[in-house]
């Protein structure tokens, strides 16, 4: 279960990562993987770190492939959006 916010937020994030190689999922997971990170950002609610937390949903998430991001690059990424 997630918000319409938390699904909207991360598909934006999405949109920005995947291009820029940041990221490696398996061919047409994009919807698998929107749903279970802004599921898992839901879950952990308030009190945690979004930076953090969403780089942590993404390596835990079975359709990811591979995770090349650091916290700071992200923060830059969401800061631009």
């Amino acid at each position: 279960m997630s918000t319409p916010f938390l699904i909207g937020f991360t598909t934006r994030v999405l949109q920005k990562l995947l291009p820029a190689g940041h990221i490696e999922i398996v061919p047409g997971s994009e919807e698998r993987v929107v749903a279970f990170v802004a599921a898992n950002l839901h879950g952990l609610g308030e009190g945690h770190q979004l930076i953090t937390s969403f780089v942590k949903s993404l390596i835990a998430c079975p359709d990811v492939d591979e995770v090349y991001i650091s916290d700071e690059e992200l923060k830059d990424v969401i800061t631009d959006l």
